[in-house]
């Protein structure tokens, strides 16, 4: 499918869509990359910052799709079974500004990080060093232990070894299962509201933390929230070693050129190749890095959910899902916080098929419950 820019409209394939406004462009491409997701296209007569812009929105609308193509269960499954873990944790609300004006250094596993060894290790008592992923091991084989860690996947490389570890209660359970913490509990990224309501239920503070495209991204945020200034990106080349760049990571490269643009003078990299960041992320050199020696304060507040709560909470997810599939929709936490966002996010491609909407909607409901139920009854 060819989709050409015009002047004052967009021809994908034979259909018009006009631009009612240039402010309204980027809402005016998602509409478009929703109705083109997981079709072929080609972008015609584009101008090149137009069609970077495209390209992004478009990246944006296909990871989205992908991460509800299980309607979530992947999601739920990580939450529920976290649920479940009898471990004290430390919620990240009671730590906003706790590090105010700390600088803080976020490594990533990518190559660049290697030549930086004794860099880092003199940085060791002036600044946060925070290790994401695979960078936690990679730390130890260099003799550096993080002052913070975190991960988001199953393939990550959890050291035991005690260090102050960041989670949302969707990451891999196994990667909880090897840490041993302190647990510092963030919360959930916006995209599944029942995560949100779950929260709510156990007496959490509310709220999202948009945890971006990956951990570094989510460290990012972290040490903006702990008040950490200047934010320094170690060994996050956004590359392999044979300089391949994996989609994601343009994703999180966009993530960061957003979140500088709002935080000016704050997010810096060190790493010269790879991809770039963005105008904002300043380039810094970290031998030409000096901070004033810090002493640093690990005393969390800790507490537990009783495991009769828990219990409690997902025995309701389970009996309102019960309810959505008999059709009892109105008031059901799961319908409200669950199924219907998903059902907006997945109907511009369905409504692709043609046919009637209706029938389309209940038989999405139905597969959604029917494989929700398949997770729920683990536990």
């Amino acid at each position: 499918m060819e989709i050409e820019w015009k002047e004052d409209h967009l021809l994908v394939g034979q259909k018009k869509y006009f631009i009612e406004t240039p402010l309204a462009l980027d809402l005016f491409f998602t509409k478009v990359a929703w109705e083109v997701a997981f079709l072929p296209y080609r972008l015609q007569s584009f101008p090149p910052p137009l069609q970077e812009r495209f390209e992004k929105i478009a990246r944006g609308v296909r990871f989205t799709l992908s991460e509800y193509s299980d309607f979530g269960c992947r999601v739920f499954h990580n939450v529920y079974k976290n649920l479940l873990l009898d471990k004290p944790f430390t919620h990240l609300s009671s730590l906003q500004d706790g590090y105010l004006d700390i600088p803080a250094i976020i490594c990533g596993a990518g190559p660049s990080i290697k030549k930086e060894e004794l860099q880092l290790k003199k940085l060791q008592d002036k600044g946060l060093i925070f290790a994401g992923g695979s960078a936690i091991k990679l730390l130890k084989t260099m003799g550096i232990k993080p002052h913070f860690a975190a991960a988001v996947d199953k393939v990550a490389l959890v050291d035991p070894e005690a260090i102050p570890f960041f989670y949302q209660k969707r990451v891999f359970p196994q990667v909880l299962q090897k840490a041993n913490g302190p647990f510092l509990s963030a919360p959930p990224s916006p995209g599944y509201p029942l995560e949100e309501w779950m929260d709510q239920k156990l007496g959490l503070p509310g709220g999202t933390l948009d945890s971006g495209w990956n951990v570094v991204n989510f460290l990012i945020q972290i040490a903006r929230y702990l008040g950490c200034r200047p934010i320094v990106l170690v060994g996050v080349d956004h590359t392999s070693e044979q300089g391949m760049v994996q989609e994601d990571f343009f994703l999180s490269a966009d993530w960061m050129k957003e979140v500088a643009a709002l935080d000016k003078k704050r997010l810096y990299n060190a790493c010269k190749k790879g991809l770039s960041f963005g105008d904002d992320v300043g380039i810094v050199s970290l031998k030409d890095l000096d901070f004033p020696t810090k002493k640093f304060s690990f005393a969390f507040q800790t507490q537990r959910i009783e495991k009769g709560e828990k219990r409690k909470l997902l025995e309701e997810i389970g009996q309102s899902l019960k309810r959505c599939a008999l059709g009892m929709f109105e008031d059901e936490p799961l319908y409200t916080e669950w199924l219907q966002p998903l059902w907006e996010v997945w109907r511009p491609v369905i409504f692709r098929i043609g046919g009637d909407p209706k029938v389309h909607e209940i038989a999405f409901y139905q597969q959604a419950i029917e494989e929700h139920q398949k997770v729920i009854d683990e536990f």
